[in-house]
């Protein structure tokens, strides 16, 4: 992990994310301390339209009650051999960027090797190193693949947010 201190001009609580239609990982971090993760998890029985209103709902609730100050993900890049996967990865992105425009929270998007660099100190982390790594830091037992992602992506909000992309 980078060694450098989160300024007073850096957002001191901010939202990570690692965003998905199955299993949406966030996480909220105030400063360095981890206040709370967690994944959204959707029903294979709920049509797109009922998951992408229960993802939207649920990151509104986080979002109201943690007042992050900006927010962070990985900045996918989708390859067309899964059109059916690249579609649905591009609906839950769409409503987390109507979601967070509308509640006035800046979204910054990172590159994967910068987010594995974040946390592990190493770009090419495997996800087991990932959940291992946001494990000792923050002493959760836990964590899962999907909450370590968006520990990363917050981390490097607070860490390299010059090395993020402002979208939102």
């Amino acid at each position: 992990m980078a060694s450098s201190q989160p300024t007073s001009e850096r957002p001191r609580t901010v939202l990570g994310m690692d965003p998905s239609t199955r299993n949406f990982g966030w996480a909220v971090l105030q400063n360095e301390k981890l206040l709370i993760s967690g994944v959204i998890k959707t029903k294979p029985s709920m049509t797109r339209g009922e998951k992408l209103a229960h993802i939207y709902q649920e990151l509104e609730s986080i979002i109201e009650q943690y007042k992050p100050e900006a927010a962070a993900a990985e900045n996918t890049y989708v390859w067309l051999r899964n059109k059916d996967t690249s579609m649905k990865l591009s609906e839950v992105r769409g409503i987390v960027l109507l979601l967070l425009n509308r509640m006035k929270v800046p979204l910054s998007l990172f590159r994967p090797a910068t987010l594995k660099m974040t946390l592990t100190g190493t770009g090419n982390a495997s996800k087991k190193l990932m959940i291992k790594t946001a494990i000792e830091m923050f002493g959760n037992e836990d964590i899962d693949e999907h909450e370590a992602d968006a520990i990363a992506a917050a981390l490097a909000l607070l860490y390299e947010p010059d090395k993020g992309e402002l979208v939102a």
